[in-house]
């Protein structure tokens, strides 16, 4: 992923963020208000709603991590359970190249769930997907 996708990436979930939450009874003085936000530190661009991918096939997992988060983790949930783990401690480098077992079960509540190697705490799930024969 390039940088300046990151950047853009960033400058707009501040944007939303901004336009969203506003708590303007949060106070330091008269005349500072100020603003909560809550940035996402993981976002898991693929697999994404609803979409089909098959097994037996090499599926690209695209994501965008904060910078401070060096090597992550990728585990495969079925239904919020642990299917298996994908691979532990790879590069942060907005792209893995996953070759999905031909012996998972078809389903359509499947989630990557991405995780900061060094701190189990930041997480970032997809949307539920589909994995079927076609």
């Amino acid at each position: 992923m390039k940088k300046t996708e990151k950047i853009i990436w960033i400058m707009t979930v501040c944007l939303f963020c901004l336009s969203c939450r506003h708590d303007s009874s949060v106070v330091t003085d008269s005349s500072t208000t100020v603003i909560p936000i809550d940035l996402p530190a993981v976002y898991v661009k693929s697999p994404g709603l609803s979409e089909v991918v098959k097994p037996g096939t090499k599926y690209p997992i695209n994501y965008i991590l904060l910078p401070e988060t060096i090597e992550l983790n990728i585990y495969l949930l079925n239904s919020g359970s642990l299917v298996y783990t994908i691979i532990k401690r790879t590069q942060n480098d907005g792209l893995f190249k996953w070759n999905i077992p031909d012996n998972l079960e078809v389903s359509g509540q499947y989630q990557i769930k991405l995780e900061n190697s060094d701190n189990p705490d930041i997480i970032g799930m997809s949307n539920n997907f589909i994995i079927r024969k076609y």
